[in-house]
C-alpha cells in the first residue's frame, strides 16, 4: 500500500467545508429520536472494519444518552430498507440513498458527515492492509457528528467531564460537512487515557512519525566486529565515554554505517507494506565523532557546536539510498532537528524522502525562545519535504509537579502557526494528566491537533460555558489568572529552560503563587460556587477545579518549608512539622478529588525523583524519612577539621596501579599524567574521618566539556554515596555541590578554563562542604547531616566529557570530633 502525504499550504483552511448546495434546502427535518423513541437504525456494511462497528456502538450508546431511546445496530445487510437510517461507513446500498454525493475520498483520513433529510451518512476514508487498518475516517467522522451534531463534549476524562445536553426528540436539519485533519499524525504521550483521546479524534491517526533514537541497539549488535561504526572520541578511542551504550554516538562518515542502516531499513520496509519511514536520528547525548572526516562535513560558517551539516549530508545518502533500493516505494529517513542539530543547515539541501520532526518547546516555553524556534520552523520548512512538529511541553513552569502551567492564547497562536507552516503532524511529549491544574490546556491542545484552523477563543467559550454554565465567567477568570502566573514565572528574573534549571524554579513559585495569588483565586472560585450552587453537576466540576487550586496553594506553601529543611538539614524543627502536616493537606485534597483531578501518586513519582526531571524531593512534598529522623533526634555538630596530609599522587608512572579503581569509562596515566574523556575513578585507600582533596587540572578545548569534579565522604560504589563537587558541571554552564544526588548549592560564576591549569580543591571540614579553584571558594554548604563513619571512607573523582589531564593530587583527613562547644548558628542546639 502506497501513501503520500505532500506539503500542505495556506489553503488548509478550507479543511473542512460545510456544504449546502449538495442538499436540498427544502428537505425535512430527519427524525432519529421522536419522544423516546428511536426512528433510525445504525447500518455497518459486512466485512466492514472492527473499529468502525465499534464506533457505530459508541454512536448508538451517545443517541441513548442523550434521549433514552438506544438504535438498533445492524451489520450487513439492510433488507426490508428503512424508511430512515443512520449509515457508518460505505454501504453498497448508499450510493443509490445518496445520488450527487462525492463518494470518494481523496484526502488522508478525510470524513464526511451528510443528512439529506431522510438518512445519514458517516463515513470518512478507511485504509486497511491485510490485517492492520492504516486509517481511520469512518470512526473519527463518527466522533465528529456526536460532537457536532448531537452535541456532545469531553471536556476531561471520566463521567464528570462528559457533557450532554438531553433531550427526548432528535433531529437533523439537511447538511453536508466534509473535512480532512491537516496534522496526519496527533500523538499525545502518555497515550492515555485513550478513550478520551479516541474521542478527541487524537489517537486514530495515519502516519505514524518514525524519528527518535534510532541507534540504540547498534553498539550491542556491531561493535565488536565493527569498532570503526563508532564516534571517535577525543582521546583517540570509539568507546562510549562513561556513558549506557544506548547512548552510543555512530562515525556517520563511515560507508558501512550507511550499508548497515539501509539494510536494515530495506528489510523492515519490505517486511511490512504499511510502514512510512525509519529513523536515522542519532541516540541521545553529546559524545559526537571528532574524526577528520565527520567533521569536515561541518559548515565553516555553522555556529560553535551546531553539527546540523554533517547530520544532514547523513540522512541525504541514506534517503538517495532508500529510493534506490525501493523505486516507487513511500519511504522515508526519519530524524529529529534537536540539540546539537536543531539549527537549520547552513547550505546543504534535503532529499524529498526526509522526514524532519522539530523538537521545539511552544507553546509553553519563554517568548525570546518561542519566537527563535519559529524562526528555526520555517528554515528547516523551506528545505524539508514533510515537518513535524514534537515538543517537549510542561516541562518549564512547574507542570511537571503539576503546578498550572497553561498558556492557552500562545496555543491558538501557534497551533494555527504549524498548521499554515508546512506541519503535517504533532507528537507532544508530555501531558501529564494532571486536569485539575492543567485540564483547559489538554482540551485546547487535543482540538486544536485535529483542527488547528478552528476558532481557538471559541472553542474556550464553549468549554467554560458548556463545563460549568452560570459560573462559566468566573472558571473563565479564573484560567486567564493561572495564564497569567505562568506567563510571570517564565518572565521572572532567573528563569532559564532546560531541566537543570529547575533548581531556579522554587523561589519563583514562592513569589509568584503568594498569599495574594491565592487570595483573589479564592474569592473567583467563591464566586463561581455561589453561581453553580443550583446545580449539583455545575457545583461538582467548580470542586473540580478547586482541588486544583488547593493543590498548587499547598505546594507553594511547601516549597519554602522544604527549603528551610534541606538547608538546615532537618534541624529546623518548625520546617519539618510544618512541612508534613501540608502534605498531609496535599494528600487530603487529592484522597477527596473527583477521578482524573490529581494523580498524586504519579505526581509523586516525578517530584521524588522516579521519573525524568523529578529529584525535587527536597524542595516539595514531605520532608525525607532522613530529615524527619534529623528533628527529632540530638543535632550531630562537629569541630572543625585539623588537616593531615595522608596520601599523594604524583601519576608518573606508565600506569594506574593498585591505588586506583576504574568504577567507569576511560581512565589512564599519560605522560606523567592521570587522563580521561568522561568516567568515574575511586581511590582504593579508605580514609577514616573529614576529607580534604587537592589537585591540578587542565582541559582540553571540547564543545562539551563537563565536570572535573571530585568527590569525598564517599562509598565503596561512588560518589552517589558522598559529596559531589561539581567543577564545571552541566556541560561547564555550573559549579555545585551535590549530597547522595541532591543538589545543595550551584555558582555559576567560576568555570573551567580550557586550555589553563586550575587548582581544584573539596573538603568538608566539620561544618561547611567547600569547593575552591585557584585558592577562591566558589560554592559552599552549611552541613548538619554530616555524612562521616566507615560508609564514608573514600574520595573519587568524575569527569563527564572531555580530555582532562590532572596531577599532584593530594589527600588530607581529619577525625570527626564531637564540638563541644555550641555554635553560634540560630539553628539551636541539643
Amino acid at each position: 500500500m502506497r501513501r503520500t502525504y505532500g506539503v500542505r499550504r495556506r489553503g488548509l483552511a478550507l479543511a473542512a467545508v460545510l456544504v449546502q448546495a449538495s442538499v436540498s434546502a427544502t428537505a425535512a427535518e430527519m427524525i432519529l429520536v421522536e419522544k423516546g423513541i428511536s426512528k433510525a437504525p445504525i447500518i455497518v456494511a459486512e466485512g466492514a472494519p472492527a473499529a468502525n462497528v465499534e464506533a457505530a456502538k459508541e454512536l448508538a450508546l451517545y443517541i441513548e444518552k442523550i434521549s433514552g431511546a438506544q438504535p438498533k445496530v445492524v451489520v450487513g445487510g439492510a433488507d426490508p430498507m428503512p424508511p430512515a437510517a443512520i449509515w457508518v461507513g460505505l454501504h453498497p446500498k448508499v450510493p443509490a440513498l445518496f445520488p450527487g454525493a462525492k463518494l470518494d475520498f481523496e484526502h488522508p483520513e478525510e470524513i464526511l458527515n451528510l443528512c439529506n433529510g431522510g438518512h445519514v451518512l458517516i463515513a470518512g476514508r478507511d485504509r486497511v492492509a491485510g490485517a492492520k487498518q492504516t486509517e481511520y475516517g469512518t470512526v473519527n467522522a463518527v466522533y465528529t457528528f456526536i460532537e457536532k451534531r448531537l452535541d456532545v463534549r469531553w471536556l476531561w476524562p471520566g463521567p464528570l467531564g462528559e457533557d450532554i445536553v438531553k433531550r427526548d426528540t432528535i433531529t437533523l436539519a439537511p447538511f453536508e460537512y466534509r473535512f480532512h485533519p491537516p496534522f496526519v499524525t496527533r500523538h499525545f504521550w502518555p497515550r492515555n487515557p485513550r478513550d478520551w483521546q479516541t474521542r478527541q479524534r487524537d489517537y486514530l491517526y495515519s502516519c505514524p512519525f518514525q524519528g527518535g533514537h534510532g541507534f540504540t541497539d547498534w553498539w550491542e549488535k556491531y561493535h565488536e566486529a565493527h569498532p570503526d561504526w563508532f564516534a571517535l572520541q577525543p582521546d583517540g578511542t570509539r568507546n562510549v565515554p562513561g556513558k549506557n551504550i544506548h547512548d552510543a554516538k555512530l562515525c556517520i562518515s563511515n560507508p558501512g554505517v550507511w550499508k548497515q542502516w539501509l539494510d536494515n531499513a530495506e528489510e523492515k520496509f519490505r517486511a511490512d507494506p504499511t510502514l512510512l519511514m525509519v529513523s536515522a536520528c542519532p541516540n541521545d547525548g553529546p559524545w559526537h565523532c571528532v574524526c577528520e572526516k565527520c567533521r569536515a562535513w561541518d559548515h565553516p560558517a555553522a555556529p560553535k557546536g551546531v553539527l546540523t551539516e554533517r547530520h544532514v549530508k547523513f540522512w541525504n545518502i541514506l534517503a538517495r539510498g532508500l529510493r534506490e533500493r525501493l523505486p516507487g516505494r513511500t519511504a522515508y529517513v526519519g530524524a529529529l532537528a534537536y540539540a546539537a542539530y536543531i539549527t537549520p543547515p547552513v547550505a546543504e539541501p534535503l532529499e524529498p524522502n526526509i522526514a524532519i520532526g522539530h523538537v521545539g518547546h511552544f507553546p509553553l516555553t519563554s517568548e525570546a525562545n518561542r519566537e527563535q524556534a519559529k524562526r528555526e520552523w520555517k528554515q528547516w520548512a523551506d528545505k524539508a519535504t514533510l515537518m513535524f512538529y514534537r515538543p517537549n511541553l510542561w516541562y518549564w513552569a512547574g507542570g511537571v509537579w503539576g503546578f498550572p502551567e497553561v498558556a492557552m492564547q500562545k496555543t491558538v497562536e501557534d497551533f494555527r502557526f504549524l498548521a499554515e507552516n508546512k506541519c503535517v503532524g504533532i507528537i507532544v511529549d508530555s501531558a501529564r494528566n494532571v486536569w485539575a491544574t492543567q485540564g483547559p490546556e489538554y482540551y485546547l491542545m487535543a482540538q486544536l491537533t485535529y483542527d488547528p484552523l478552528q476558532d481557538g477563543e471559541a472553542v474556550m467559550k464553549d468549554y467554560y460555558r458548556r463545563g460549568f454554565g452560570p459560573a462559566a465567567g468566573e472558571i473563565e477568570a479564573y484560567w486567564t489568572l493561572m495564564e497569567g502566573a505562568r506567563e510571570e514565572i517564565i518572565a521572572a528574573p532567573g528563569f532559564d529552560l532546560g531541566s537543570r534549571n529547575r533548581y531556579k524554579l522554587p523561589p519563583i513559585f514562592a513569589r509568584v503563587y503568594s498569599a495574594e495569588w491565592a487570595a483573589r483565586a479564592g474569592r473567583i472560585l467563591d464566586a463561581a460556587d455561589a453561581k453553580a450552587a443550583g446545580s449539583d453537576l455545575y457545583r461538582r466540576r467548580v470542586a473540580f477545579v478547586r482541588a486544583g487550586y488547593d493543590y498548587t496553594r499547598l505546594m507553594a506553601r511547601v516549597v519554602p518549608l522544604m527549603t528551610r529543611v534541606r538547608e538546615s538539614g532537618g534541624k529546623d524543627k518548625e520546617a519539618v512539622r510544618l512541612a508534613q502536616e501540608t502534605w498531609q493537606e496535599i494528600e487530603e485534597v487529592a484522597k477527596g478529588a473527583a477521578p482524573y483531578a490529581l494523580h498524586l501518586k504519579n505526581l509523586c513519582a516525578w517530584i521524588q525523583g522516579t521519573g525524568y526531571q523529578g529529584g525535587m524531593q527536597d524542595y516539595f512534598g514531605p520532608p525525607s524519612e532522613e530529615y524527619v529522623k534529623s528533628s527529632k533526634e540530638p543535632a550531630v555538630r562537629l569541630a572543625p577539621a585539623t588537616w593531615e596530609a595522608v596520601f599523594s599522587d604524583n601519576f608518573d608512572r606508565a600506569a594506574l596501579g593498585p591505588d586506583w579503581k576504574v568504577v567507569q569509562g576511560d581512565w589512564s596515566i599519560k605522560d606523567g599524567r592521570l587522563q580521561s574523556s568522561g568516567g568515574t575513578l575511586i581511590c582504593a585507600r579508605k580514609f577514616a574521618g573529614l576529607h580534604r582533596i587537592t589537585f591540578e587540572a587542565e582541559a582540553a578545548p571540547n564543545p562539551g566539556l563537563s565536570d572535573i569534579s571530585p568527590f569525598i565522604q564517599a562509598g565503596t560504589r561512588g560518589h552517589v554515596e558522598g559529596y559531589l563537587l561539581q567543577f564545571g558541571g552541566h556541560n561547564n554552564e555550573c559549579s555545585a555541590i551535590q549530597r547522595t544526588g541532591k543538589l545543595l548549592r550551584d555558582n555559576r560564576t567560576c568555570l573551567i578554563v580550557p586550555g589553563r591549569t586550575q587548582t581544584v580543591a573539596a573538603e568538608f571540614d566539620g561544618q561547611h562542604v567547600r569547593l575552591t579553584i585557584d585558592g577562591k571558594a566558589v560554592v559552599e554548604y552549611r552541613e548538619f547531616l554530616p555524612l562521616i563513619g566507615p560508609e564514608h571512607e573514600r574520595i573519587g573523582l568524575y569527569v563527564h566529557e572531555g580530555i582532562v589531564k590532572i596531577r599532584n593530587l593530594k589527600v588530607y583527613t581529619s577525625p570527626a570530633r564531637a564540638q563541644t562547644t555550641p555554635p553560634n548558628d540560630g539553628i539551636g542546639y541539643e
